[in-house]
């Protein structure tokens, strides 16, 4: 034979009953420990009976919540987050502007240009004062957003020097597919290699082959006598000028 007891662990403080336990233990001897909480002490044979009478173990109810107690942790676990968001985000914004830096600046185009993109090319002194056309190259390093390259050569410009140290450029790009035009001093012509293209000394157009004259490049002299021009590209193959870029 068996017999069956019911051991229960109690909590009168906080009102949680842990366990209810069903044993079964030999008839012959039952041994039941000695069941007793710190400054609540009872006897266990009462409780045993207790529970034995009323199988449904009583609990002692939780004290009453303060209403405001939930708003409280809300606001304070909300104020966590943003504060955590805002901490992330700082370094994170800052990190993209670093980065996006190079785009979002305006900058020259070339390393060693002015503010506004103008690269030095030669001097007054070095210009025929009787206007013929001289073609230079424009070396510089190439600035490419995060990118710079080396002694690049930028583009290759005419330069005419003309009374009270004017100075007229033209990009030697012939306008109709992109060829190089060169400059016939017995003709005194801008010629066009590829489709025979011509200019006169003003970069006009002088056949209907292009759709435009030659492009002029703006351009500037400072008090050393340095002359500077500002080099762009411009779309081939249309009559209206328009810059690439």
């Amino acid at each position: 034979m068996v017999a069956k007891g019911r051991i229960v662990w109690e909590h009168l403080r906080t009102g949680m009953v842990l366990r209810l336990m069903e044993v079964r233990v030999p008839a012959r001897r039952i041994i039941l420990p000695k069941l007793s909480i710190v400054d609540h002490p009872f006897d266990n044979t009462e409780a045993l009976s207790r529970f034995s009478e009323n199988p449904l173990v009583e609990t002692t109810p939780l004290p009453p919540t303060d209403p405001a107690t939930p708003r409280r942790n809300f606001l304070g676990i909300a104020g966590s987050v943003i504060c955590g968001s805002l901490a992330t985000l700082t370094p994170l914004v800052a990190g993209i502007a670093f980065f996006m830096d190079p785009l979002l600046r305006r900058k020259p185009n070339f390393k060693g240009a002015d503010a506004d993109g103008f690269l030095s090319v030669t001097t007054l002194r070095d210009l025929p004062d009787d206007g013929t056309p001289l073609r230079f190259p424009l070396v510089a390093d190439k600035l490419d957003a995060w990118n710079i390259f080396k002694a690049q050569v930028v583009g290759t410009v005419y330069l005419r020097k003309m009374p009270g140290d004017q100075i007229i450029a033209f990009n030697d790009t012939c306008p109709h597919l992109g060829c190089k035009v060169e400059f016939q001093e017995s003709s005194q012509l801008f010629l066009c290699p590829c489709h025979a293209s011509s200019f006169g000394l003003g970069g006009e157009q002088k056949n209907k082959i292009p759709p435009r004259g030659l492009d002029t490049l703006e351009s500037k002299t400072d008090a050393d006598g340095r002359v500077w021009i500002r080099y762009q590209d411009f779309q081939c193959g249309v009559e209206k000028k328009g810059a690439i870029g």
